[in-house]
């Protein structure tokens, strides 16, 4: 494989449906950038609301490391810092800000927090000696526009109009979470990793695909999902189904690995291939925690336990979610992630029969891994950013075809649960 094809790829995935000749830019895209600006702007509006007469500082049990971040990236007391800058130094944030100013720690199980995207503002730093927390939202927001053109070119090629993907990119934007996108976490940098995955995936770049994915699962550990759609799009690249329906492409590769014909084409070889195509993500985070240990460091599944939850297997932590939904107290965050999940679970229903298997393979994917983790708080912790960037929801709301007083209604439901959200997070106040 040659850089040279990846450059080819997204050459071809720039043309126009008419056939015309090939480009590297699309008109579309400048939609696509002021939609981001928009957003932008909403967004540092409503974070403008808390910050721009005061000073918020951090509550007062957060981590030593991650205070001595916020005192270095975070305490300008000027105007323009408070608004654009201070207020963003919030949860997670401060984690990824003290991991790339002082490293690991192994007091504060900072190791959960995979090591791409502080690596990037560690980088930065080094190189610049900006502000980290500066860094940080520089690289999310930049990160933000490319994951955007990529969520809009991935719903062209699965929704096959410019309609219906300009209706996907904007349930995508509005929806509730997509705050994170423009926050210093790593949402937008998994999200450009996991696009640029599917789209080399659905021209057969096997293991350019299988190298995104493992800097997927560098930046999020939800990036674990993918090793069931890695392996099934591969099965379907071997196999030449192409042009199918779903039902038709399942039944397809199903017949392909049961029948004699299928047996002698998927030989040996083509196995070792797959295997090692649906590996290397594995590997990645393999090596993260063999490097954790090396330095002493709580591997990154002992400190997400330590963090959030214990893992467990996915029909305890279902029992246990069924047994909390009536026990617990119900926060807003927590009506909002329950709403979502249920509206997830049944557009993973509907999108069956209406988008690729690997798509749907996906969902279930995350489905799985939050439901292998049992929290001692909350209902369904966090499950909203979970839903954020597991795309193929969004390919399915837009193969809905809702008219368009309804979709109206939606992406306003969603633009105002999104700045409720926002406010509550500026204030310190979990929500995901």
């Amino acid at each position: 494989m040659k850089l040279k094809s990846m450059v080819s790829l997204f050459q071809r995935y720039s043309s126009h449906a008419n056939g015309r000749k090939l480009h590297i830019f699309k008109i579309e895209w400048l939609s696509i950038l002021v939609l981001f600006i928009l957003m932008r702007l909403v967004i540092s509006g409503v974070a403008a609301t808390k910050t721009w007469n005061e000073s918020v500082s951090p509550p007062t049990w957060i981590h030593s490391s991650q205070w001595s971040a916020f005192e270095e990236t975070a305490s300008d007391s000027s105007v323009m810092a408070r608004i654009f800058l201070n207020g963003w130094f919030r949860w997670d944030t401060g984690y990824f800000v003290s991991i790339a100013l002082y490293g690991y720690s192994p007091a504060d199980d900072s190791s959960s927090f995979m090591p791409l995207y502080p690596f990037l503002i560690r980088l930065i730093y080094l190189i610049t000696n900006w502000n980290a927390l500066f860094i940080s939202l520089i690289i999310s927001n930049l990160m933000c526009i490319v994951g955007l053109i990529l969520f809009y070119e991935v719903a062209f090629l699965e929704l096959g109009t410019h309609l219906a993907a300009w209706d996907a990119t904007l349930y995508f934007a509005a929806f509730p979470s997509a705050f994170f996108l423009f926050a210093g976490y790593s949402e937008s940098l998994f999200l450009v990793f996991l696009l640029s995955m599917w789209l080399l995936l659905r021209r057969g770049y096997l293991l350019w695909a299988a190298f995104m994915a493992s800097l997927a699962a560098l930046v999020r550990l939800q990036g674990v999902a993918v090793l069931l759609p890695l392996a099934w799009q591969s099965l379907v690249y071997i196999s030449h189904v192409n042009g199918l329906t779903p039902k038709e492409e399942f039944s397809a590769i199903l017949h392909y690995i049961f029948s004699r014909k299928g047996q002698n084409i998927l030989n040996f070889s083509k196995l070792v291939q797959i295997l090692g195509i649906v590996s290397l993500p594995l590997f990645a985070i393999l090596l993260y925690n063999f490097g954790l240990e090396a330095g002493g460091l709580t591997t990154v599944f002992g400190a997400y336990s330590n963090r959030l939850s214990t893992v467990t297997l996915p029909w305890i932590a279902v029992a246990e979610f069924v047994y909390r939904l009536f026990t617990v107290k119900l926060f807003p965050a927590d009506i909002v992630d329950l709403i979502v999940l249920f509206v997830f679970v049944g557009l993973s229903i509907i999108g069956i029969s209406k988008i690729r298997p690997a798509l749907t393979l996906f969902s279930l994917g995350v489905l799985v891994m939050v439901f292998s983790r049992s929290s001692p708080k909350g209902i369904i912790q966090g499950f909203m950013r979970f839903a954020l960037t597991t795309f193929p929801m969004f390919l399915v709301m837009a193969k809905l075809d809702l008219k368009r007083p309804i979709k109206n209604l939606v992406l306003f439901l969603f633009l105002i649960t999104q700045m409720f959200l926002e406010f509550l997070f500026i204030n310190w106040i979990w929500v995901a």
